[in-house]
Order: structure tokens, then sequence, then C-alpha cells
């Protein structure tokens, strides 16, 4: 049995890939965000509302006790010792890793890593903060249907944001755990081949499922201050990223 986890900051496409993992594919029990706060009841509307509840039911399994966040390292283990499947796996943004949960990659290093990030971090960011404003985390309708208010954005804050990114992709790099990376960019353009390289890396059959998601940003005329953060990245390294803003 292939144990994996998806690992990704949020907006990078964990829901798109997860859909597919945790409600498509037949031979993978997949328990979505696994650490996210909301299912810390498990038992209300809300928690069996998220995606993970709704992966969960489709294979008739519930969401599991809530994770004290010093124990992660444990309950890994409890979540990874599930039978009958070809592979078990769930979703952790970076910001949810604990120093337990690094310790049990260093200790599990056949533990399959899926690596999902943007090649432009300007664009995650943006969506991140769209999905604030809205509410909405995810779409498969029109996204001009979204309503959002004028957002001033601290570019320092998004300066930190870039730079904390960077720090955790060196300390993912670091592990001798297998790991496939690819970019939410890649998945979106070439759906059904991204898929099947993603099958291959968790020993998986091919299946060819339906993209039900669509992207939420395709515009950034809600951010105020654009020109302000534009001007304040021009001539660092992350410029580039703001020259496909529109």
């Amino acid at each position: 049995m292939t144990q994996f986890i998806v690992l990704s900051n949020p907006r990078c496409g964990g829901i798109l890939l997860g859909t597919v993992l945790g409600i498509d594919h037949p031979d993978v029990l997949y328990y979505g965000e696994l650490f996210h706060p909301i299912t810390e009841v498990r038992e209300n509307e809300a928690a069996r509302a998220t995606m993970s509840g709704m992966y969960l039911e489709n294979k008739g399994f519930s969401l599991p006790p809530w994770c004290p966040t010093n124990e992660q390292s444990d309950y890994m283990d409890s979540v990874f010792s599930q039978e009958g499947h070809k592979a078990v796996g769930f979703k952790v943004h970076f910001a949810q890793a604990k120093m337990s949960f690094w310790r049990f990659l260093e200790k599990n290093p056949k533990v399959k890593i899926i690596h999902l990030k943007r090649e432009n971090v300007f664009h995650s960011y943006a969506s991140y903060v769209k999905s604030l404003s809205t509410g909405q985390w995810h779409i498969n309708g029109d996204f001009n249907v979204l309503q959002v208010k004028p957002t001033t954005i601290d570019p320092k804050k998004m300066l930190d944001y870039f730079q904390e990114v960077e720090r955790q992709e060196e300390k993912l790099e670091s592990l001798a755990n297998p790991t496939f990376v690819v970019t939410y960019e890649a998945l979106c353009n070439n759906f059904r081949e991204k898929l099947k390289e993603i099958f291959r890396f968790l020993d998986l059959d091919t299946i060819n499922p339906k993209k039900r998601t669509s992207k939420m940003t395709k515009n950034y005329s809600y951010i105020a201050n654009l020109d302000e953060i534009v001007s304040f990245f021009k001539g660092s390294k992350y410029e580039s990223w703001f020259e496909t803003r529109a």
C-alpha cells in the first residue's frame, strides 16, 4: 500500500487534485486536509460539509478523532494503518505542519510526497486574499458571480509570504522521501497528463476523471493598491510574477 501526503500552501490546486483522489479514484482513501481547524469539532455539520468529510463519506468512512497539534506523528501512524486500499493519504498545508510532522517524515522515508505549488506565488497569494474576502474556496461554475470588495494588501506582508514559501521548499528538499513536484499551472493546463504522472508515482491505475473546479482568480482588479505592489517589487527577483497579473 502506498502512503502519501499532498503538501502545499493554500490556493495551489489542492481541491482540484483532492477531488480526483478523494472521490474519483476507487483505490484511494484520501482524508483531505486532515489538520484543518474546522474539523476539530468532528460531529457538527460544518466539519462533515468540508471536502475532507465528503471524501471520506464517499468511501464509507468518517472523519477520525481530532489530533492535538503536538501529536501529529502518532496520529499519522493511525491514519496510515487503514487497510483495503492501494493508497492512503491526506493533504497538509505547510503552516499546519508541526515539528512532529517533520520528524514523522524523517523516520518514514518511504512515505511519498506530492508537492503541489504555484509557479507564480503572487497568484496564489492574491487568490487566497480573494477567497478570504468572498468565503468561497472552490467553485464549479462562473467565477464572475463572486462579488469582491476592493482590498488593500500590505506589500511587506506579501514579501514575508514569498520568503516563507522559499524556506518551506528548502525544508522539503532536505528530506529523503520520494517527492513528486507538480504546479497548479501544469495541473490546470495539462490535467489528464499530469494525473497520469501522479497515478504512476502513487503506483495506481490510471483513470480519466472530469475536471470539476474552475480557476478562482482571473484578474486582480479587486486589489486597490495593485500599482503600489508592482512598484514595491520592481527590480526584485519576484518582479516577473507581476508581469502576468491581468
